[in-house]
């Protein structure tokens, strides 16, 4: 009887793979994604009320109802929809600014009516360089300051 002795294999080292460590969020990135988008037009409306700007906001509570009747029916249900969130101007300079406020992070895309809005108000500060539409979010702080100079 013939005993064969195995040999042993030699263990195949594993590859590991090489995954990027994480990227640190910095303070501003935290702060940013902890605002709601009511407080961030709050900080808007703060900082623009200190340089001179006058300021609207959309209400929510104006409904299609408040439409002439004679508006037809299909325009009077979308009154308003889409329009911007905030609305700036400052007579010293004849400027007018329009914000689409938006929230840090997922969900903040433009709905199709938004963007609608944007695409004309972009035609119209194409034409004038007194008027400026932006979409913002709490990361764009420094377009915000930009603007409202």
């Amino acid at each position: 009887m013939s005993t064969r002795t195995r040999r042993a294999t030699p263990a195949v080292p594993r590859r590991r793979i090489a995954h990027p460590p994480p990227q640190a969020l910095t303070a501003r990135e935290i702060l940013d994604a902890q605002i709601d988008e009511s407080a961030f037009v709050g900080q808007i409306i703060e900082y623009a009320v200190l340089r001179g700007w006058l300021f609207d906001i959309k209400r929510q509570d104006v409904s299609a109802a408040h439409v002439p009747k004679g508006v037809r029916k299909a325009d009077r249900d979308a009154a308003g929809d889409g329009m911007p969130d905030l609305i700036l101007t400052r007579a010293s300079d004849g400027r007018l600014i329009f914000f689409e406020v938006k929230r840090a992070g997922k969900g903040s895309a433009l709905r199709e009516k938004q963007v609608r809005w944007g695409e004309a108000l972009m035609a119209v500060a194409s034409q004038s360089f007194n008027v400026a539409y932006a979409v913002v979010e709490p990361k764009d702080w420094a377009k915000v300051e930009r603007l409202l100079r």
